[in-house]
């Protein structure tokens, strides 16, 4: 297809129409729309990492669907790391200037508010209630400040006895309880993966290269869904009724070799099944692979030790 074709065909298409008059990020905001609405991948109150974000229309629709409330009390500013230094900065809501995150002092709603953190090696521009880190998610510096985000993203309340205290006083002076806040960990409950490499028009070499990346998220999906330790099950995100299972939805395209990858998968999830949502174009070999409810890695080869 040459230049002009292509611009012709980006021109017409009904999604490019509908994405500008709803002012959405890409077109590819109504892929993930549709298949959700068809196998609700993402719910309110989730923890959700959006690998290969930019420009934002999938992270953009995961912040519409998980987070609690829009108002500024429950999301978060955008927060952005350079992925490639020590420094991080906080950006403000639509770009404005905006003093260094401070995590709110009050408990998070309940149930618990929703989460989206979005990774790339491109810049995006800041969305509402989405953390952005400017890096590679195979990098640790990235990775380090993946952990950053998680913590800043979730507040629990304990209860601890109170000391007994000097005595004196009625029946109300004794011992007691008192709660106080600690900063935990968020448990990830989605992986979204929209990406693919640059596309050379060699079918099966494009094909390779896409399921080379497809490997490299299949591995940090094993590392984020492993148990941290056994404080994650006392999170509020992670016992709600109605919990998500721990669930990677990643683009791949159709080839000879899909079949391992597959079957890698299958090794981890006990749900994996492929989509092909109707915005998704006929002629492409594009397809997305949905694998639910991870079963953890006994068995499984090849994966990084720790988890993120």
């Amino acid at each position: 297809m040459c230049v002009h074709q292509w611009i012709q065909r980006h021109i017409n298409d009904p999604y490019v129409k509908a994405s500008r008059k709803q002012e959405l990020r890409s077109r590819a905001a109504f892929k993930l729309k549709e298949m959700q609405d068809k196998h609700r991948i993402l719910r309110r109150g989730d923890c959700v990492i959006d690998l290969g974000c930019a420009p934002g229309g999938w992270s953009e629709v995961a912040a519409q669907i998980v987070l609690v409330r829009a108002t500024p009390q429950a999301i978060p500013p955008s927060f952005t790391s350079n992925g490639g230094g020590s420094t991080t900065k906080a950006v403000a809501w639509g770009g404005a200037k905006a003093a260094p995150f401070r995590p709110p002092l009050a408990a998070p709603a309940s149930p618990p508010r929703g989460l989206v953190i979005g990774i790339d090696k491109r810049p995006m521009l800041p969305l509402p209630g989405v953390f952005f880190l400017h890096g590679d998610f195979t990098d640790e510096t990235t990775l380090a400040s993946l952990r950053v985000a998680l913590r800043n993203g979730e507040m629990e309340e304990e209860e601890e006895e109170k000391g007994g205290g000097g005595g004196g006083g009625g029946g109300g002076g004794g011992g007691g309880r008192r709660r106080r806040q600690k900063r935990s960990s968020r448990v990830v409950d989605v992986i979204l993966s929209d990406m693919a490499p640059d596309l050379s028009g060699d079918k099966f070499r494009d094909h390779r290269r896409t399921l080379d990346l497809g490997y490299e998220v299949l591995a940090f999906a094993d590392r984020a869904f492993q148990e941290r330790n056994s404080s994650s099950s006392s999170s509020g995100a992670e016992s709600r009724k109605g919990s998500n299972k721990k669930t990677l939805l990643i683009k791949l395209f159709k080839g000879r070799d899909e079949e391992e990858f597959l079957s890698h998968a299958r090794a981890r999830y006990n749900e994996v099944r492929l989509l092909k949502p109707k915005a998704s174009r006929i002629e492409s070999g594009e397809q997305y692979m949905m694998a639910r409810d991870f079963k953890g890695l006994c068995g499984c080869g090849n994966v990084s030790d720790g988890a993120v």
